[in-house]
């Protein structure tokens, strides 16, 4: 790897040994981290975490004297359940590193060196949408305007009546692009079928919302500000948008990043404009995306601070409905 083995030790063909000195000749960088060694004497002094913390890790974790693997790899999968649950302990103060220690009855086996109260951030808590209910996630329906595209009229009808308030956003098994579920947004399951009528021009009562179904979650950013200055981040996902409708200016998807301080939530940038896939008609066909993934470099002035991240179709209550599938959100380190 071009790694050179100065400050390797040998034991034998089958055993080796990274010194301190390796550590402090090739991690120089390591800006508000964690670092966790399972391998056996990893603390017995404190020249190992020395060099780490040297290098910018916040929190070390090390082993005292000689152990079975079993009882380390037991420990270590208790530590970092603790500190990845995000859905069993959403509050990031009740799984700080000291507290994950705490649970992995460490003392005796691990040391903690430094930070005991670093948080692993910037996760977004079921972002595979494989907990059902769509655990760690808000839903929202934003109603449309008044006029006759933002209410539903039956045939022949002078006053359209008020469109349907209910939330259709949920977990979905039938389009996934990984695992066993993702998110629906957006009413979905009756194609628009002009064949009944002699116009295009036709509403159809009580198919398609008029508004906007939303989900959003707040998520706190590490801030990285200790070595290095601040970290960036990038948000991903995969969507798969399905229309019946023919005009990006009446139905579409759309994702932002909000500011959650404020009341209402201002924005802070479009992560994707509304976006609708072209080919539908009002003779019942279809249009979809297919699955595709989008990545976007969150702006390096949120680090350390709360942002939302907020996916939103938008219908038109004209009854050619659209509904989008999100897949696979994460937020991760680095642009």
């Amino acid at each position: 790897m071009g790694i050179p083995l100065t400050n390797i030790k040998f034991y034998s063909q089958d055993y080796w040994f990274i010194t301190p000195l390796f550590i402090q000749d090739n991690a120089a960088h390591l800006p508000h981290s964690l670092v966790y060694v399972s391998a056996c004497h990893s603390s017995d002094n404190t020249s190992m975490s020395d060099a780490f913390i040297a290098a910018g890790a916040e929190t070390y974790f090390g082993v005292v004297g000689e152990r079975f693997t079993w009882t380390l790899s037991a420990i270590g999968e208790v530590l970092f359940s603790v500190l990845t649950d995000t859905t069993n302990f959403p509050d990031p103060h009740d799984r700080t590193t000291g507290q994950a220690f705490d649970a992995a009855s460490g003392s005796g086996v691990f040391n903690l060196v430094n930070d005991s109260n670093l948080v692993v951030t910037g996760g977004v808590i079921d972002g595979g949408f494989e907990n059902g209910g769509l655990i760690g996630w808000q839903r929202n329906f934003e109603p449309g305007a008044g006029d006759l595209k933002g209410r539903y009229c039956g045939d022949g009808e002078l006053v359209c009546t008020p469109a349907d308030d209910g939330e259709y956003s949920q977990p979905a098994t039938e389009q996934v692009h990984s695992g066993q579920e993702s998110a629906r947004i957006g009413k979905w399951g009756q194609k628009y079928d002009a064949d009944k009528y002699e116009t295009c021009d036709q509403s159809l009562p009580k198919v398609e919302q008029a508004g906007d179904n939303q989900i959003y979650q707040d998520v706190k950013l590490g801030s990285g500000a200790t070595h290095g200055g601040p970290t960036s981040f990038s948000l991903s996902f995969y969507y798969d948008i399905q229309t019946y409708d023919d005009s990006q200016d009446d139905d579409y998807f759309y994702v932002r990043l909000l500011d959650p301080s404020t009341t209402p939530a201002s924005l802070i940038d479009e992560v994707m404009p509304k976006t609708l896939p072209p080919g539908a008609g009002c003779t019942g066909d279809k249009a979809t995306t297919g699955w595709q993934r989008k990545v976007y470099t969150i702006p390096k002035k949120w680090a350390g601070k709360t942002v939302r991240i907020l996916f939103g179709v938008h219908d038109d209550g004209w009854g050619d409905q659209t509904t989008a599938y999100v897949d696979d959100v994460q937020i991760t380190c680095g642009p």
